[in-house]
């Protein structure tokens, strides 16, 4: 079973990437890309689309479960909540669709603090596909061939 991911040149170098659907119970689907990053250790949706899911800081603060650990990364530490009994759904090359459950980190800036220069390179930022579902397949990725796939 193998599932098609490509690789980015809106990145420099480029950067690998994979569509998903995502289902977050009680606020329905979307069609994600993420960046498949091994750095992180978990499955996380970033401002801009969690603002696709009608995430916003104030709806998190109010509805959400604070995650067990906040999120770490190159810019700081944000706000940090988890959707448990989500549902990311990945396509294979033949077509059928794959679900895996994972309990979702959601990482939210909040923009009260930012500069308009830092809020637009943070709703530029990818969601990220982490180690909890990319050790569960053999990840590929040869950026002299334009290949990158997940399979198992």
């Amino acid at each position: 079973m193998r599932i098609r991911g490509f690789l980015s040149r809106r990145f420099e170098p480029p950067a690998p990437l994979i569509e998903a659907s995502i289902y977050l119970p009680s606020m329905g689907e979307r069609q994600l890309i993420l960046l498949i990053d091994t750095g992180a250790s978990a499955t996380t949706i970033l401002d801009s689309d969690a603002g696709r899911f009608g995430i916003t800081l104030e709806y998190a603060r109010e509805n959400l479960r604070p995650a067990p650990r906040k999120v770490l990364g190159i810019g700081g530490v944000a706000e940090t909540y988890m959707i448990e009994g989500a549902e990311l759904t990945l396509t294979q090359e033949d077509g059928l669709e794959v679900g895996e459950a994972l309990d979702l980190y959601i990482v939210l800036h909040d923009p009260e603090t930012l500069s308009d220069e830092v809020r637009g390179l943070i709703l530029r930022l990818p969601s990220l596909l982490g180690r909890d579902l990319i050790n569960r397949y053999r990840l590929y990725i040869d950026a002299g061939r334009d290949e990158v796939y997940l399979e198992r």
